[in-house]
């Protein structure tokens, strides 16, 4: 016969927060999602200005960033935008950790870009993630210069 348990809230014995969960586990999510225009003509990264940050329940954790956008070029044929996440522990400055997006563009506006990237930054500082951008000519490339969102997302996962 199977069991059945229902409750409206789980709390360590001792003390609150201390439930053990099991490995593989999504601790919390945090995003943030604008759908404002985010342009640059720099052909050196850029910061989007879209942050969203965490504070890390347990040291181990592993984190799933998740980024997603509609990319609109300014230039000929063949011009390129490229996308990589930068993390900030604690009152740190932001370092690359990652590319999760590069695409050459023909003849359309408007291509959608995702982007995910799993990291142990190995703390329980805050965190803070966001997209830089950069373009492979003075032209420019945009975010969302058509409408659309641009989102980040992080996942905390218990090891």
């Amino acid at each position: 016969m199977a069991s059945i348990l229902k409750t409206d809230k789980i709390e360590g014995v001792t003390a609150s927060g201390t439930v053990q969960m099991p490995a593989g586990h999504v601790i919390q999510v945090k995003e943030t999602t604008t759908t404002s225009t985010i342009s640059s003509t720099s052909t050196s990264y850029v910061a989007s200005g879209v942050v969203v940050s965490i504070t890390p329940k347990f040291q181990s954790s592993k984190f799933v960033i998740q980024t997603s956008g509609i990319s609109d070029y300014n230039t000929a044929p063949g011009h390129y935008i490229e996308a990589n996440v930068y993390q900030k522990i604690g009152s740190g400055s932001y370092s690359d950790v990652g590319k999760v997006f590069r695409q050459i563009f023909g003849s359309t506006f408007g291509a959608p870009h995702y982007g995910k990237l799993i990291l142990t930054p190995n703390t329980t500082s805050e965190l803070s993630y966001q997209v830089y951008y950069k373009s492979s000519s003075s032209n420019g490339v945009y975010i969302n210069a058509y409408g659309g969102q641009h989102v980040i997302q992080v996942m905390e996962v218990k090891q």
